[in-house]
């Protein structure tokens, strides 16, 4: 448990080097009790962040498998992407439980892999946007979604999966901005559908752990927005999306943000990026059908995104109504008390549901 909590090895290291530069000052007759005192507060920290660690009842570890290597890689555009033509097994465990153990596959056009090319192939496309419930974290490739809606649809459409773990609708406007969805998609979309989560609101305001590596967007008066480099870039929000995610490996830190400081969110902000996101795809495809689903969990993050996104005239679907309970109770449809991603039975509701709406809208016969 110690060496995997980043902060502690840090407290014990500066720990150790004060106090031991306390006892030589002290030795040579200068005052040394100040660093010793330090370097003691530092390891009482260290000892803190392993007890945390290891007591915390939600607390779960990936272990990569197979492959030893980055699964993702630094990304101009998209502040971080898959790494291409990658395959690994991840197992994810709380504790001695498994809670999955499947392996990700990462073509070369640095998505993860689509079913078997149809014959005669598709004219048309899906784009599915989105973070690790589009992507698919905890599900084999034949089991994610967007695999099995191009499956369901009898290979009238390819569908495209844009999603990845810890992406947000940054990443969706930036690959829609920057011209590689053209450059990585070989039929025109008809579709492009984005999947919307309650921690968006706080990703797109570079709030979370990876925030150094997060597109940055923000706010023009006339409701759309425009891209300003990453969160990590130089300026005056790189130290502080630097603290944060130093913050964010700290146990310590991490319970008393929770329990002190309210978690900042921007559902305007993660409305204006869809909205525009929304333009693009008009300006670019005039015939494409742009939706949004809600992952309406928990509630009271998700309405005011729902409500944001229905004011600005996108088409909003709550998974609820296709997943039933999901407001009130989402275990069913969910990996495991400690994993809120969707599950198998949920993966494929999700795409019954899209293929019939599809299939009524543009007549493509559904298995």
């Amino acid at each position: 448990p110690f060496w995997a909590m980043p902060c502690a090895p840090i407290f014990f290291l500066w720990g150790a080097l004060l106090i031991a530069g306390g006892v030589r000052r002290k030795r040579r007759g200068g005052r040394g009790a100040v660093l010793f005192n330090l370097g003691i507060l530092l390891l009482a920290l260290a000892a803190v962040e392993v007890y945390l660690g290891a007591v915390a009842k939600e607390n779960t570890r990936l272990v990569r498998r197979e492959k030893p290597g980055t699964f993702a890689k630094l990304d101009e555009t998209l502040g971080f992407s898959a790494r291409p033509g990658f395959t690994s097994r991840f197992t994810s465990m709380a504790g001695e439980e498994t809670i999955f153990d499947v392996v990700y596959t990462i073509g070369e056009d640095g998505l993860r892999v689509r079913p078997p090319l149809a014959d005669p192939p598709p004219e048309e496309s899906v784009l599915l946007f989105s973070c690790s419930y589009v992507f698919g974290t905890g599900l084999n490739d034949d089991e994610a979604w967007p695999w099995l809606l191009e499956q369901k649809l009898e290979g009238g459409y390819r569908c495209y999966n844009f999603g990845f773990p810890a992406y947000s609708p940054n990443q969706m406007l930036a690959y829609l901005e920057s011209g590689e969805t053209e450059a990585l998609i070989e039929q025109p979309p008809r579709h492009v559908i984005f999947l919307a989560i309650g921690d968006h609101g706080r990703r797109v305001i570079g709030q979370a752990g990876y925030a150094r590596n997060e597109p940055r967007f923000v706010m023009q008066p006339d409701g759309t927005v425009r891209r300003d480099g990453l969160w990590g870039d130089e300026g005056s929000h790189r130290w502080e999306a630097r603290v944060r995610q130093l913050v964010h490996h700290s146990h310590l830190a991490r319970l008393l943000m929770r329990r002190l400081v309210p978690s900042r969110r921007d559902d305007d902000l993660l409305v204006a990026i869809v909205a525009t996101a929304r333009d693009r795809v008009e300006e670019r495809w005039p015939d494409c059908d742009f939706r949004v689903l809600v992952w309406d969990f928990p509630p009271s993050q998700t309405d005011p995104i729902e409500e944001g996104l229905r004011a600005r005239g996108l088409d909003v679907t709550r998974l609820s109504t296709i997943l039933e309970g999901l407001r009130e109770d989402p275990s069913p449809w969910r990996l495991h008390r400690l994993d809120d991603h969707p599950n198998t039975r949920a993966a494929s509701a999700i795409a019954d549901h899209l293929a019939s709406v599809i299939a009524a809208t543009e007549a493509v016969v559904v298995r």
